[in-house]
């Protein structure tokens, strides 16, 4: 897709947000806008536990996946965090 914006000069529509997420990963990245990109106070992967309890706590159920999807969510959220605080990205 990003050669796709600079060939054109200006985001392609998939780039543009609200992304279209497929049904499958609609919940994932709510449950993990609404209960951990939110609340990010420190540059460190959101635990196991604090996913349990955020579940526990909301009631949501996920499954083994999902867990994997909310990490690696948090993995690229943080990593793009700490580029943005290196100048690494604009």
């Amino acid at each position: 897709m990003e050669f796709v914006k600079k060939q054109l000069g200006e985001d392609p529509p998939e780039l543009i947000p609200p992304c279209n997420f497929p049904p499958q990963a609609t919940k994932v990245w709510t449950i993990y806008r609404e209960g951990f990109m939110r609340h990010k106070l420190e540059l460190k992967p959101t635990t196991y536990q604090e996913i349990q309890s955020y579940l526990s706590l909301t009631g949501y159920s996920v499954a083994a996946w999902e867990v994997d999807a909310l990490r690696a969510l948090d993995t690229a959220y943080i990593t793009t965090l700490m580029e943005i605080q290196n100048g690494e990205r604009g």
